[in-house]
Formats: C-alpha cells, structure tokens, sequence
C-alpha cells in the first residue's frame, strides 16, 4: 500500500497453519497425537526520501506448537507406539527486525544493515520409554532455552564504472546472549522410587523456565548454559 505521495509503501503478510498429527498412542488411546499449530507475521516499510536515500524497514514473529513429537515404537512401519504415558510438547517462537539505510553518493554507496532477533524454546519429553517400558511415568526430560542479539554492519561500495577497478569495505558486529537450561526429572511418590532424605538437599532446583514442566518430579540431573558472544 503506497502513502506519502508515493515516497514510501507498506506491506503486511499473515498465516497460519494447521498440520493434522499422523501418529497414534495405543496406550494412552489418542489418535494424531502429533498435531501442529503454527502462525507467523511478516511487515515491510519502504521509504525513498529522494533519489539518494532508502530507508526499510521490515519485522516478522513466528511461533510453533507441536502437541507431541513423531516416533513410532515398532519396527513393523505402523504410525503408533505404546511406551510414552504421556504427551511431549514442543513450543517455540522467533522475532526478527532489521532496519536498512542506504545513501549514495558519486562515488560509493553507504550500506547500514541493522537487526534484532529473539528466539524461544520449550520442550517436555516423557523419556519413560527407556525405564520399565515406558508403563510408569517415570522419568522427564525437559529444555527451556532463549537467546537474543543483535547484528550491525556498514558497508561502502564503489559506485559502477567503466573501471576496471572496483572495491568494498565494511564493518561487521554481532552480538548474542544464549540461556539454555536442560534437566531431567523422575517421578517423586512412587513406590519404585523411593528418596532417602539425606539426597533432598542434594538436588537442584528446577530453572525457571523449566518449573512448570517439571512439576512435582525430582530434579535428578541439571545443564546449564549462560553464553554471551
């Protein structure tokens, strides 16, 4: 959509998508147990003040939940399994902006490239599959992970000639933090599980992200990843 005076348009694009599940869980009895929902935004200014300058602008955000993940228990090629009592989500979103300035002078072009990006994900795993079978919700295996940075380059280029010379030179920064905290649980209360309480003070505290995924199990293993580059 064109404004101001033609100087400058705006775009905006949306989706969504509905993918049905195609595995089956014989021992909870839940069919398409791996449904996935998925929906996004994508938005574009561009702006030409005069013949020397552009300016864009463009922002997008996508996010993905998965009920459960896609694995067969057998070796017969049947879509189903038997040995997960209960269902493992997935979930993740991703934000990126990115600002662009370019000017042009007689002799070069000046580049800027300028961008935020921001990502999230979370996931349950029931891994009770490798203790008795996977009858007993024993154990979990969950991750909460987010990162964020930035990215900043500068670049001048030569303007087109009849030269046989031409060149290019640039700046470039980047810049990421990363948080990833990955643990493993066991079912608490269960009579093949029993805690001695000399370990209750040895065991970790969930992490945040992961508190309410673990719930009431005992936070038996912990990795933590805290990255600034």
């Amino acid at each position: 959509v064109p404004f101001a005076d033609n100087t400058a348009a705006v775009r905006v694009m949306g989706f969504r998508r509905d993918a049905p599940g195609f595995i089956d869980n014989t021992f909870t009895n839940k069919s398409d147990i791996n449904t996935l929902s998925q929906y996004g935004v994508r938005a574009m200014v561009a702006w030409l003040p005069n013949e020397d300058w552009k300016v864009s602008l463009m922002g997008t955000t996508q996010k993905t939940t998965q009920d459960d993940v896609a694995f067969t228990s057998n070796f017969d090629g049947n879509l189903e399994r038997n040995n997960t009592p209960r269902p493992s989500p997935i979930e993740s979103s991703y934000t990126l902006v990115n600002l662009g300035i370019e000017r042009e002078f007689s002799w070069a072009t000046l580049i800027s490239q300028s961008s935020y990006f921001k990502k999230k994900f979370d996931a349950f795993l029931d891994s009770s599959r490798i203790a008795l079978g996977g009858q007993v919700p024993l154990l979990t295996a969950v991750d909460s992970n987010n990162s964020d940075g930035m990215t900043q380059e500068f670049r001048l280029v030569s303007t087109p000639s009849d030269s046989q010379w031409k060149w290019l030179a640039g700046a470039f920064y980047y810049s990421t933090d990363l948080y990833d905290c990955a643990e493993a649980g066991a079912a608490a209360g269960l009579p093949s599980l029993p805690l001695p309480s000399q370990l209750q003070g040895l065991l970790a505290s969930p992490c945040p992200g992961n508190v309410n995924k673990i719930g009431d199990t005992l936070d038996v293993a912990q990795l933590v990843a805290d990255i600034n580059v």
